[in-house]
């Protein structure tokens, strides 16, 4: 298998431990919440650069509006 398929898999294993370990200190909904943050922002990236053969979208401001949002609701969530 190609070295980013290794990769790919220690990130996943180590993304599933931290859940786990953080649970019972963030809630469910914050770490939920957390994950999707994470996984907009790397589309985002993954988006702009046009990796994996993706066609390129550009960051425009209204996707940073939209990313700054759902890190508002993350913050508003520990309040």
């Amino acid at each position: 298998a190609p070295a980013w398929a290794w990769i790919g898999g220690a990130l996943g294993g180590f993304y599933i431990t931290m859940m786990i370990v953080m649970l019972p200190v963030t809630g469910a909904q914050t770490a939920a919440m957390a994950g999707i943050l994470g996984q907009l922002a790397t589309a985002m990236l993954l988006d702009h650069f046009g990796a994996f053969g993706l066609p390129v979208q550009p960051v425009t401001w209204a996707r940073v509006a939209g990313l700054a949002m759902v890190a508002g609701g993350l913050v508003l969530s520990r309040a």
